[in-house]
């Protein structure tokens, strides 16, 4: 739980010790209640953690449910963030692609979030 600070999100995820992974899955409830500076926090934690383990289906949901609070207009390192994660999904859904791994969730899960990014919040790489 190093990259998350806030006691709602601490409460309700659990970090595997050896993968680095989370365990459980976002609860909207105390996702939307988060104040402002505490989101747009734990959007950047997430985003390193991500870029250091490795995407996965776990991580994928999280950030999915991080992007469903986040609110508009977006602060400059809220929004580069939001932009450097877009391209590592890209990247990642790429490498997905080169190597054949047939992983239809991680390939859905990395749609959804280039979308949502591209979409709703107007990133373009």
């Amino acid at each position: 739980m190093q990259f998350l600070r806030s006691p709602d999100l601490i409460a309700q995820m659990s970090i595997d010790a050896k993968s680095g992974q989370p365990q459980a899955f976002p609860v909207y409830e105390n996702l939307a209640y988060l104040s402002e500076v505490v989101m747009h926090t734990t959007v950047g934690r997430m985003v390193d953690a991500v870029r250091r383990c490795g995407l996965t289906y776990e991580f994928g949901l999280w950030i999915f449910a991080m992007l469903l609070v986040v609110e508009k207009p977006l602060v400059p390192d809220v929004n580069a963030e939001i932009n450097d994660l877009m391209g590592y999904v890209i990247e990642f859904q790429e490498t997905l692609y080169a190597t054949k791994e047939k992983n239809a969730s991680l390939d859905a899960i990395c749609n959804i979030i280039i979308v949502i990014i591209a979409e709703y919040f107007g990133q373009k790489l």
